[in-house]
């Protein structure tokens, strides 16, 4: 698992790389296609119409397209909607999907044990990590006894059989099948990669 973890930041930092310099910024570029445009259209509209002017014209709008379709899947990336079907451009509504998500999971105060109003990152952060700790401590390290009285008189529905196949090592095969399932356009993983990135792989 370290290893693939180890891999995956390496495809990162190449996929930015090819993605700077392939694609470089979606909407500078294009803001430059639509000035152009606007310059070819003034143009032959001034000076009437031009053959050469013309094929260019159509080219800056295949581009235009391409860009457009760009800048769409990047705000449906972002905006981890995944009910609304590719069609129409619906740049907008993802800008805006993507802004509410980011308010959405943003904690910009939380109250302490004493009821006090934290705002800073750094004491956000440290009345977090006391409220965890806490929940998580162990206050009797010796649960065997408990265990075993709660225990005992609940049947045993698991057969040595059933036991033997949860605790078999997960195959390829496995992970395969289960990401094959799984739906396009998720949410990102903690390593930035979402489903699409693993079924196009």
């Amino acid at each position: 698992m370290f290893l693939l973890h180890k891999r995956l930041k390496h495809i990162k930092i190449k996929l930015k790389e090819w993605n700077k310099k392939d694609f470089g910024n979606i909407f500078v570029n294009k803001k430059s296609v639509e000035i152009k445009l606007q310059e070819l259209n003034q143009a032959m509209t001034t000076d009437g119409f031009d053959k050469n002017k013309s094929e260019q014209a159509k080219k800056l709008n295949l581009d235009w397209e391409n860009l457009c379709k760009q800048e769409e899947i990047f705000w449906r990336q972002k905006s981890r909607v995944q009910w609304l079907k590719e069609g129409g451009r619906n740049t907008s509504f993802f800008h805006c999907s993507t802004t509410a998500n980011r308010m959405h999971n943003r904690i910009s105060s939380i109250l302490n044990e004493d009821g006090e109003l934290q705002t800073s990152h750094k004491n956000i952060e440290g009345v977090m990590v006391q409220y965890f700790r806490g929940i998580t401590k162990e206050n009797n390290p010796d649960r065997d006894q408990y265990i075993n009285e709660i225990t005992k008189n609940i049947p045993r529905m698991v057969s040595r059989e059933d036991n033997f196949n949860l605790n078999k090592p997960i195959t390829e095969a496995e992970v395969s099948m289960v990401i094959k399932d799984m739906q396009n356009g998720k949410a990102l993983g903690p390593d930035g990669f979402n489903v699409d990135f693993f079924k196009a792989c």
